[in-house]
């Protein structure tokens, strides 16, 4: 296991900011894959450097909530080299407005963000829509997750190493079904934080951690690939579920350090591919309109029913005059 541990996201995402158009910060190692910096991590500090320039602004001081974020990214973020972000406005509205932000090291465009923010008591029209996810998740008691007591989940946190491949991986402990379904497109998973660790600290997750958070789910694709030689894809779930047997094993035990083990992954790349995200897009909401928010998924077919795209649409609802007024 690690001499330290690794860096509290708390602290990571708690650094020294500008009100101005631009700020620059040093990313810590911590939060990593290979030698990059993992980009849910970059979004999260786009968005912090977002929200603060906005509390400053005389026109958008009222403007406390990020509505949506879209962020793309051009080229692997290193932090071993400091990361400059340059904002600037792109519409200032009375109801929401838009920042874009891009990141550089050197002179190397790495990511850039358009951020919509807005306030979330906003008076607006509410309608139910009657959402649920299918298939439906499992039940679960999260009070026995705590101590990993749960009879139908099982734990897995991957081990933090400072030279680790998958150590931004261990910021998440990951609980899954201890018999999985037969769906290999989704994962289902309830995850807690994983960097305080010890019965002193108390970790929590929160509303600027998000974007990272959608970003280092267990890898879906994993599941799609054939077993070699009888043992399954290693980050696959069914993978998964051996290493969190092992783990548990381990504390049965006694180990101390049984989240170390040889074949998952976490000192070195174990994984047959990696999903390296080109753009993320995050939208905080509820799956209501609530207030005047809402968001559409559009599927358009060809004439055999084969997909041919998919468009998500973020959108508010208002007085159809406003549509027709003049330039």
């Amino acid at each position: 296991m690690a001499t330290s541990p690794p860096t509290s996201l708390s602290q990571a995402l708690d650094f020294q900011l500008s009100s101005g158009p631009s700020t620059t910060l040093q990313l810590p190692s911590d939060i990593g894959i290979g030698n990059v910096t993992i980009g849910g991590y970059i979004a999260c500090v786009m968005a912090k450097y977002a929200l603060h320039y906005a509390r400053y602004h005389p026109k958008m001081q009222h403007q406390v909530d990020l509505r949506s974020a879209v962020v793309q990214f051009y080229r692997p973020v290193f932090p071993t080299k400091p990361m400059t972000m340059r904002l600037r406005e792109v519409s200032i509205g009375k109801g929401w407005s838009t920042l874009r932000i891009e990141s550089f090291q050197g002179d190397k465009l790495t990511t850039s963000g358009d951020l919509v923010h807005t306030n979330f008591s906003t008076e607006g029209v509410t309608l139910q829509m009657g959402w649920r996810p299918a298939p439906e998740p499992k039940p679960i008691d999260l009070t026995k997750l705590e101590n990993d007591s749960h009879p139908d989940w099982i734990s897995y946190h991957c081990a933090f190493y400072a030279d680790g491949f998958r150590r931004g991986h261990s910021y998440a402990k990951a609980f899954i079904p201890r018999t999985p379904r037969h769906e290999y497109t989704f994962v289902e998973q309830w995850i807690e934080p994983g960097w305080d660790c010890h019965p002193d600290t108390y970790a929590r997750w929160t509303n600027e951690m998000i974007q990272l958070i959608v970003e280092i789910p267990l890898p879906v694709q994993e599941n799609l690939f054939p077993p070699i030689e009888g043992k399954p894809s290693t980050g696959s779930t069914a993978a998964t579920l051996e290493f969190a047997k092992l783990q548990q094993k381990a504390r049965e035990e006694g180990r101390e350090d049984w989240r170390a083990l040889e074949d998952d992954g976490s000192k070195r790349l174990k994984a047959r591919m990696a999903n390296v995200s080109l753009t993320l897009s995050t939208e905080i909401k509820q799956r209501i309109i609530l207030k005047g928010r809402m968001d559409m998924q559009v599927l358009l077919f060809d004439e055999k029913m084969d997909l041919i795209a998919i468009s998500h649409q973020t959108a508010v609802l208002i007085p159809p005059a406003s549509k027709i007024q003049k330039l």
